[in-house]
């Protein structure tokens, strides 16, 4: 039968059914909803029901365990997912008696109401007395008492009836009410989302470090570290807060900047008093209990402006911090995804003296995440370690976005969708896909995938850009064994078009990694300021979207050397680039009593074909303290790029790439891409739109069109180069 539930006091407790089940009318009966909840109601028969129909108010609900820290927001998944039901699952209860002796805890739908009538402890018994006598209960049950007015009136949420002697029946004027609890719903509404492990295991062992929670104890010390939880938008700074309180049985009372704010003068500041006092009522609810504050987008309630208004909810915020450090069970934690804009005293012991940095997931993280999102929206998850590998830098708002894509084109499908085609939708989805960290920006993202075998020669560039960009990243361990430091920076000199650019990106690629790329044309701005603020975001959203490789490419054009003639703004943008260079490892973690770890993610790479004109200030050790020349190739690395480069062209019998190689000094890699084209064009043009080889008459006539780019004199200035 379909199920219509109703909320009315002619309904209470009733369940409604066609004159088929007359054999239950009148009747008590528990009414099985899911394996944990059963809903107890009295039966009756009505004439004007259709028989695949039932009526039911489900305001009496027998629970198998009391425990449970979101037991009411399963009560209400239940209830919200009741469609159908089967008579088979109603069980007839044989007697109703007389309850003499009731204990019970009353859920209030807020913090305030619970304080309020806890002083009045005769005038709220009496009150349950004559509520209860409208109910028939028994042990375990909760009662939603909403359709009762004087319940509404008093703020009760429901009646949690913890024992009633094992009798199923009625209170009377004489039943002895008593209260064991009096408690807000919110400490019944906690819930688990989904998070990755490790943050998850950084942000518990960071309450522990501060004997804030602790599992096996039901003391709790006085908090005196708040949290700042900073990340990129979407990456589950939230999700992460909810899911350690969850596991810890902590409520959360959470505000929300630009919930809280109004336009009505001083409302704003009544809001965030009144949700902050809400806190500390809510702590001091259960003996050894916590509350804890959620200051979510905290920018947006403590941010620098110059504002009255503003300037007034600084100060409110700030005197609050300043009073919840002095009591003994209210831990605050504020996020923000940009916390440069915060007023500096907000982050000073003991407002928000710990700062714990959230940043984008890993390659194992985002497959976690995928599998989990996959498995809720019922989507194939074959792919989803291939994908997790092809998305660096994305967030679980991303990873969501994805997945949600995903199924919407698969469901569009008429028929059954194959591997093939699942393939092509979630590699479709993905390249029509940003991640959110970078969206807006500046940088670009490179999506082009190049591997280091499709670079021909450079094997000595090949293996040092490993060891600066590499090593770093995956083996910090070993590294901080032997006592090496990170190279923060990485500078490829060397002749235009020997392939600087390339091989950053095939190492990006190789690596899967976040790779921001940007020009000196893209920095500079004709307004005062905006260049160095650029300079400033980039490195910030690199850190944001870490682990990543950060490339400026002629770096010689954004700055120059400070006794050459440089301009104001060149000063002022290098001085700039040297303050985020100097700034480029940050902490991952920190944790009172543990050594704390340095764990550089962001690796700046920089390429010029000038490195004379840099100032030296910049290519000392410990900012790019790692040099890489990229020479032209010699002999054998021409012919190795021009097998490269040939793969796809069809080649005549007759062509002889090692003759090429030799008539070919001084080329560069752009050079011989250029003549692989040139010489495919002249074979169109001498054997039609059909020809189907390459001779090596074409390539030779081609090579007698070409002059090499570069030049000995040229490749000799670079050995003169000295770095100071």
């Amino acid at each position: 039968m379909r199920v219509l539930q109703v909320d009315n006091l002619f309904s209470l407790q009733r369940l409604f059914l066609c004159t088929r089940y007359n054999e239950f009318s009148t009747k008590y009966a528990l009414l099985q909803l899911a394996s944990d909840f059963e809903c107890l109601v009295q039966s009756f028969v009505k004439q004007d029901i259709d028989p695949s129909y039932c009526i039911l108010n489900c305001c009496v609900i027998k629970c198998s365990n009391f425990e449970k820290l979101n037991l009411l927001l399963e009560i209400g998944f239940v209830l919200k997912n009741l469609r159908t039901l089967q008579t088979s699952s109603l069980r007839v209860i044989d007697s109703i008696g007389n309850i003499k002796t009731v204990s019970l805890s009353i859920v209030f739908n807020n913090a305030r109401l619970t304080s309020k009538w806890k002083s009045k402890n005769e005038v709220i018994v009496c009150l349950m007395r004559e509520i209860l006598k409208m109910f028939v209960f028994t042990n375990n049950c909760i009662i939603f008492p909403k359709c009762v007015g004087s319940s509404e009136s008093l703020g009760i949420h429901c009646i949690m009836i913890h024992d009633t002697g094992g009798i199923c029946g009625r209170t009377n004027s004489s039943t002895r009410v008593n209260i064991v609890s009096s408690l807000s719903k919110i400490w019944f509404e906690l819930q688990k989302p989904l998070v990755c492990p490790n943050p998850y295991n950084a942000m518990y062992k960071l309450f522990k470090s501060h004997c804030i929670l602790d599992r096996n104890d039901t003391t709790f010390s006085q908090v005196s570290h708040n949290i700042l939880l900073v990340g990129p938008s979407g990456c589950g700074k939230t999700t992460l807060v909810k899911s350690v309180a969850f596991d810890c049985g902590i409520p959360i009372v959470t505000i929300l900047g630009p919930e809280v704010s109004s336009a009505d003068p001083g409302q704003s500041e009544d809001n965030i008093r009144k949700l902050f006092e809400e806190a500390k009522l809510i702590s001091q609810e259960k003996t050894g209990g916590m509350c804890l504050v959620f200051l979510d987008q905290v920018d947006a309630l403590a941010g620098k402006s110059s504002t009255t208004h503003s300037a007034r909810i600084v100060s409110l915020v700030l005197d609050q911090l300043d009073l919840v450090s002095s009591v003994k069970r209210v831990l605050v934690v504020a996020a923000t995804d940009n916390p440069e804009i915060l007023v500096p005293s907000i982050r000073r012991p003991p407002r928000l003296s710990v700062e714990l940095l959230m940043g984008v997931p890993s390659v194992s993280e985002r497959e976690e995440i995928l599998r989990n999102l996959c498995q809720k929206m019922e989507v194939d998850d074959r792919y989803c370690k291939e994908i997790a590998g092809k998305t660096p830098g994305f967030v679980a708002a991303d990873l969501s976005l994805i997945v949600l894509n995903v199924q919407r084109k698969i469901s569009k499908l008429c028929d059954q969708a194959d591997e093939e085609e699942t393939r092509r939708e979630w590699q479709s989805v993905l390249c029509d896909t940003r991640p959110s960290v970078l969206r807006g920006e500046q940088a670009l993202i490179s999506d082009k995938a190049i591997d280091l075998s499709d670079i021909g020669g450079l094997q000595q560039p090949k293996i040092s850009l490993q060891k600066a960009v590499e090593w770093p990243l995956f083996y910090h361990d070993s590294m901080k064994r032997l006592g090496i430091t990170q190279s923060k920076g990485v500078l490829l000199y060397g002749p235009p078009g020997c392939a600087k650019t390339s091989l950053v990106c095939a190492i990006a690629s190789k690596l899967n990694i976040t790779f921001l790329s940007i020009s000196a044309a893209a920095i500079f701005s004709p307004y005062v300021g905006d260049a160095e603020r650029t300079i400033s975001q980039l490195f910030r959203r690199a850190r944001l979207s870490a682990p990543s490789v950060l490339f400026i490419d002629e770096i010689d054009a954004l700055v120059g050397n400070r006794g050459v003639g440089m301009h104001k703004v060149s000063e002022s943008v290098l001085s700039t680039l040297l303050t985020e260079m100097d700034g480029v490892g940050v902490k991952l973690e920190k944790s009172i009593g543990v050594e704390e770890s340095f764990q550089p993610k962001v690796v700046v790479v920089a390429a010029t074909n000038r490195p004379n004109l840099l100032d030296p200030a910049l290519v000392r050790p410990g900012r790019f303290d790692r040099l890489v020349y990229v020479g032209p190739p010699d002999r054998n690395e021409r012919l190795d790029i021009l097998q490269k480069l040939t793969k796809k062209i069809p080649l005549g019998p007759t062509v002889d790439l090692e003759e090429l190689a030799a008539k070919t000094f001084l080329f560069s890699g752009a050079d011989l891409s250029h003549l692989c084209k040139e010489a495919a064009l002249l074979a169109m043009c001498e054997g039609g739109m059909l020809v189907d080889s390459v001779e090596q008459s074409h390539w030779l006539k081609a090579l007698d069109s070409m002059e090499p780019s570069l030049s000995q004199e040229q490749i000799d200035s670079y050995s003169t180069i000295c770095f100071r």
